[in-house]
């Protein structure tokens, strides 16, 4: 289980920085389809380990990190770093922000028997589950007693050619959100939760897109399974 930050190939020198991530223009082709990265799991009791960031807080530092350390470099195109640029950005700036793990997953039992039973979208700083979440009550029914129960935090990502665009870079943040919101309604519209209230009846996505769910927590759950619109 880590956690991940979309700038860190360009900072360890694997690849140049994508000129959509400074440029203003990362927009995803959804007819390449996207990837739901399932990095961190907590069981529900350790929850609030977790630190939420919305999509919107990622979104500004994300910007905010990469234009700081463009000017550091006096680098305007986003090329490959040197040794000694890396050095300094970090001296200024520290690690690049993660991703914000804008999507969550709640499940209850053991794999091969582990199923969704709720899936929902981080909107704000503050975790959903500090005071009290909904479903964090409703699974004290007795139907879940003595099963696991755990929490996993995903980043969303698509491609553009053979880039990864995150969710966090994609411009305006309002088509960001938009899209945040379809990939919910999606996963919702294709896994049925049984906790889940709304966006059961029918896909509300204003871009259906194919998904490909990736678990990199060291369980199989869910792994390489493909979410159709």
């Amino acid at each position: 289980m880590q956690y991940f930050s979309p700038l860190t190939p360009w900072l360890e020198r694997k690849r140049t920085l994508p000129a959509f991530a400074y440029l203003e223009e990362g927009q995803p082709e959804f007819n390449l389809g996207g990837f739901l990265g399932m990095d961190v799991c907590y069981p529900l009791h350790e929850v609030n380990m977790h630190i939420p960031r919305s999509l919107e807080t990622t979104w500004n530092m994300v910007r905010e990190y990469v234009n700081e350390a463009l000017v550091i470099t006096q680098n305007n195109t986003g090329n490959w770093l040197d040794r000694e640029e890396v050095e300094m950005i970090k001296k200024e700036l520290g690690e690049p922000p993660n991703h914000c793990y804008p999507i969550y997953i709640v499940t209850v039992g053991t794999f091969p028997n582990e199923k969704i039973v709720y899936i929902g979208k981080t909107s704000s700083n503050l975790s959903r589950f500090a005071g009290g979440h909904r479903v964090a009550l409703k699974l004290h029914d007795p139907i879940y007693n003595n099963l696991p129960k755990r929490v996993y935090f995903c980043s969303v990502s698509f491609l553009v050619g053979k880039e990864y665009l995150p969710i966090e870079w994609i411009s305006p943040i309002e088509e960001a959100k938009t899209i945040l919101d379809s990939v919910e309604s999606q996963l919702i519209s294709s896994f049925q939760p049984e906790l889940n209230r709304s966006k059961t009846k029918r896909n509300y996505s204003k871009h259906p897109i194919m998904l490909q769910l990736q678990n990199f927590t060291g369980s199989r759950f869910l792994h390489d399974e493909m979410v159709n619109d």
